[in-house]
């Protein structure tokens, strides 16, 4: 099962993209909005091989992902569309390129797009809620355990508090006999 992130970027035209990734090992799928306007590319390491020779397509995914998954919040990075091309690029501090990527677009009906969207975000909305249930359930399990915890080391200071006590007064008691028998012995010797 792909990797899913929905990212909002302004392009380097200022406008509102909003993006749709799944990620794989070799390939990565995008679904990108802007106004009324809608786009959908697929980038494999096989289009990477080909349109890049050189690059070591993994790295290439994973530059990519950190940059289009918002792995870095956005920062120092450009997104644009011009025409049916997509790229994002990574900068320095200082301005200068450092990692630069594109994919090629296929134009989609709009709607078909929304759709899309929306029900990928039910499909995670739906996922979402079947994990938050299964974390809640796991979170009562470990309530209960740790009330049953904290009840046995109650119960075990009780015991101790006890045992305590106990030994002291035997002390106290062994103790006085101690003392007695030295006042005993002090007056026969005298």
């Amino acid at each position: 099962m792909p990797e899913t992130y929905f990212c909002a970027f302004i392009s380097s035209c200022g406008k509102c993209l909003k993006i749709k990734s799944e990620w794989e090992k070799d390939e990565f799928k995008l679904i990108i909005l802007q106004d009324c306007d809608s786009w959908e590319c697929k980038v494999t390491a096989a289009d990477i091989t080909r349109e890049l020779p050189g690059i070591n397509a993994n790295s290439y995914i994973e530059l990519s992902k950190e940059i289009l998954a918002r792995k870095n919040k956005g920062k120092l990075c450009d997104y644009s569309v011009d025409e049916n091309i997509f790229s994002w690029q990574k900068r320095s501090e200082d301005g200068e390129a450092i990692f630069s990527g594109f994919a090629n677009l296929k134009k989609i009906p709009y709607n078909e797009s929304i759709i899309k969207f929306v029900d990928s975000f039910l499909s995670l909305n739906s996922e979402l809620t079947e994990e938050m249930t299964i974390l809640e359930q796991e979170s009562k399990t470990l309530e209960a355990e740790t009330r049953k915890l904290i009840s046995c080391a109650q119960q075990e200071i009780d015991k101790k508090k006890t045992m305590e006590t106990e030994l002291l007064s035997k002390f106290y008691l062994l103790l006085q006999e101690k003392k007695n028998m030295v006042s005993l012995l002090e007056n026969l010797a005298t």
